[in-house]
């Protein structure tokens, strides 16, 4: 991710703006977080590279906080969208809730 960004910048002679949706946010601010944090991203430059190419980070739905709320509809059995025809039958998905 890093390279790709480094060659957006270069492309594109600006800082980059990362924009996330989704599950995808908690991947940019893990990366984010990886470049300061982690000793492989501040052997890369951590806090002075962010500063350098990023402009932003755009979290757009992320689940910063969690989505406890889905979780039922995920396992619940019956006429549903969700993991449970795949992951469980429909006596196993009752038990569970």
């Amino acid at each position: 991710m890093m390279t790709g960004l480094e060659k957006l910048h270069a492309s594109a002679g600006e800082k980059v703006v990362i924009a996330a949706h989704s599950m995808g946010c908690r991947v940019a601010h893990y990366f984010l977080l990886w470049v300061t944090e982690s000793e492989h991203g501040q052997a890369k430059g951590g806090k002075a590279w962010l500063d350098e190419h990023i402009h932003s980070f755009m979290p757009i739905a992320g689940p910063f906080l969690g989505a406890s709320s889905g979780t039922e509809q995920f396992l619940q059995p019956g006429n549903c969208s969700g993991l449970a025809p795949a992951v469980v039958n429909y006596t196993d998905g009752f038990a569970m809730i």
